[in-house]
């Protein structure tokens, strides 16, 4: 057993609980390491076990690519790129811990660039996706490795070469999440973010003369309601999904999911489904009720199939990004400088870059909304800041929501063109009816505004009805 960490008393709490589960058992070493990191004596900087990504580190002697037969990670979940709550003013969030000046955050985020080459590692994800570049790494053929990742793993852009990883590299795939809301979300407690647990075994590469495998199929397991409670709470869960050999697929129809039951409860549902060699996004996730996945699954392949109907048919469909593109990540409009070239401002009836930007329900009910905040140019940033209002739309779907009867999924703003943003997606539609049309039809879709329990925040694939 090997266990790393920058924190000493990490360290020594892990020391401490594996000593006290075999007390007679003597010993005179472990593999327990505290990694280095920030500035050191000779000037350079660490980035802790992140240094094991170096090939020609020393680390790598002690724990050598490819030996390990289970890799368990709860990584952080920081990136440099999002400046948010805690983290605004702060250079490189990423590498802020334990005092580290702007200098040295600077040559820390230069040190990853240089060694993370090769890896599934993006920005935008942040440390958690270096990380499993780092436990991939690491484990050998037929190994397990087992991942606490934030919920945007499953669907984010960012996070694309981490689903091909495991797609292309992983078999018996099994992907878990919860269907909740605020603390009870994740699996850690000590945050409030959506967390998934991503569960597979490492496969050994094909040989280049053998045919391109076939899509492989994951498990989706939503627990439901909460986390569970308790090592007894987790261990029955556990040996019960264990024992599941025929699983439901996400193909079979709007019949829901294989029930898991904890004595005579039903505490979470399991779907079987085909996983993009490329990447794609793992739709399923997080769901109260798995037939809104089979229902979203028949009406993004042209067949509509509501859960207790005896009928379903044919009904056409195109991709939405057929008619639109997608717009800007909300940090690329108003993030710290050099990223964002705009500041956000309150609302003036007179404002030259009007913009829909904070959430409200209320306001939400109608398919026309009025923009709600006005961006200025920062100094120095006027050409940057036409650039980004060239990609400027008028219709905005939410990339974050909780589907309800009450809000609509996609929104018209009136007036002159705006950014529309908050972590959203803008479909900059042309004028008139297109725009009105399109509106109309992703608030109908029943797969998208069908009542759902509050828990599920399920998006299907961007299509609509013609």
């Amino acid at each position: 057993i090997h266990g790393c960490d920058v924190m000493p008393s990490a360290i020594h709490i892990t020391g401490s609980t594996l000593a006290g589960l075999q007390p007679t058992v003597g010993f005179t070493h472990s593999n327990l390491h505290t990694m280095e990191y920030g500035r050191q004596d000779d000037g350079n900087v660490r980035i802790g076990s992140l240094e094991m990504l170096d090939a020609q580190s020393q680390l790598n002697a002690a724990m050598p690519d490819g030996h390990f037969d289970l890799v368990i990670m709860n990584p952080p979940f920081t990136s440099n790129t999002a400046k948010e709550r805690m983290h605004v003013g702060t250079f490189a969030p990423a590498f802020a811990a334990f005092g580290n000046t702007n200098k040295d955050q600077r040559d820390m985020s230069k040190r990853l660039t240089r060694i993370k080459k090769g890896t599934c590692y993006h920005g935008h994800a942040g440390m958690a996706s270096a990380f499993a570049a780092l436990a991939h790494r690491k484990l050998k053929p037929g190994g397990v490795i087992a991942l606490v990742l934030p919920l945007t793993a499953s669907a984010a852009s960012s996070w694309q070469a981490f689903r091909r990883m495991m797609v292309q590299d992983y078999a018996d795939l099994m992907f878990l999440s919860i269907a909740a809301n605020g603390r009870e979300m994740s699996f850690s407690s000590d945050t409030d973010i959506s967390e998934c647990l991503i569960i597979g075994r490492k496969i050994g590469k094909p040989a280049a003369t053998q045919e391109i495998c076939p899509p492989r199929r994951a498990r989706l397991i939503s627990l439901r309601h909460r986390r569970p409670q308790g090592m007894a709470h987790s261990s029955v869960l556990a040996e019960d999904i264990a024992a599941i050999d025929e699983v439901r697929q996400i193909e079979d129809g709007p019949f829901g999911g294989t029930p898991i039951l904890i004595g005579d409860v039903l505490g979470a549902e399991m779907l079987s489904a085909q996983c993009g060699n490329d990447g794609e996004i793992w739709n399923g996730l997080r769901l109260y009720d798995a037939s809104l996945a089979q229902t979203a699954y028949a009406l993004s392949h042209s067949n509509l199939w509501l859960p207790a109907s005896p009928l379903h048919f044919d009904l056409k469909t195109v991709r939405l990004d057929n008619l639109a593109s997608m717009g800007l990540y909300d940090l690329d409009i108003i993030g710290a400088p050099p990223q964002g070239p705009f500041t956000k401002l309150p609302y003036s009836p007179t404002a030259t870059y009007p913009a829909l930007w904070n959430h409200n329900s209320r306001r939400e009910t109608r398919i026309i909304c009025e923009p709600d905040s006005q961006l200025q140019a920062r100094r120095g940033m006027e050409t940057k800041a036409s650039r980004v209002w060239a990609t400027a739309g008028r219709t905005h779907l939410n990339r974050w929501r909780c589907p309800s009867p009450r809000r609509k999924p996609s929104e018209e703003v009136h007036g002159l063109m705006s950014i529309s943003t908050i972590s959203d997606l803008t479909a900059p539609l042309q004028y008139g009816a297109t725009a009105h049309w399109a509106c109309c039809c992703i608030g109908g879709t029943p797969a998208v505004s069908s009542p759902a329990k509050p828990a599920s925040q399920f998006v299907p694939p961007m299509r609509c009805r013609y």
